[in-house]
């Protein structure tokens, strides 16, 4: 993997993301350039928990070790910010592990019967409550950030290919969910 090009976007001077591309294919490419945009629009501060960042279109986009991004989404320049503030969201739950434990744990109690199985659910139990959170902190800063109605389409969008149930479950009782979060102070709040 080799490292094509350190991006200064969205947040001045202080703040730049590494951002390396697999196979430097068109498609990463494209989902560079449509990353950078975003990033350049939206001020991700907030939610920003690591800076480094690979474009691998040949992998589901997944948070560890490094964050990386597929290019399913490059052309849809929310798709894509949704799927960073996603990944991003894993590294805050790394740093919250004990709230998180508890929050999963009420929200099993809560949707005892959630699908923990692909598409509907994510790979196990744990997977697809933790996804509850993560898919939660992900509609929540999105609709920060470009409006509730562009917020809930995007993460509609998203739960065609996966995390269906879950993905639903957030969007229709998000209330519920971020009661639960709010109780283990699991809130994004960018402090």
């Amino acid at each position: 993997m080799s490292f094509l090009l350190l991006a200064q976007v969205a947040m001045g001077a202080d703040q730049e993301f590494s951002i390396r591309l697999a196979h430097d294919s068109e498609n990463e490419r494209e989902t560079r350039e449509v990353l950078i945009s975003a990033l350049e629009e939206f001020n991700v501060s907030k939610w920003t928990f690591t800076k480094n960042i690979v474009i691998d279109e040949n992998v589901i986009p997944h948070s560890h070790p490094v964050l990386t991004l597929g290019a399913r989404t490059r052309f849809d320049r929310l798709g894509v910010l949704a799927d960073f503030l996603h990944e991003q969201s894993h590294w805050f739950e790394e740093k919250n592990l004990a709230s998180v434990r508890k929050a999963v744990q009420q929200l099993q109690q809560i949707y005892p019967g959630l699908p923990t199985t692909p598409p509907e659910g994510a790979n196990g139990r744990a997977s697809t409550y933790l996804h509850l959170i993560v898919c939660y902190w992900e509609l929540d800063a999105m609709t920060e950030l470009v409006g509730e109605t562009e917020a809930r389409a995007t993460v509609e969008a998203t739960a065609k290919h996966h995390y269906r149930s879950v993905y639903r479950t957030v969007l229709d009782q998000s209330d519920k969910i971020r009661q639960v979060l709010v109780e283990n102070g699991l809130l994004i709040t960018g402090e």
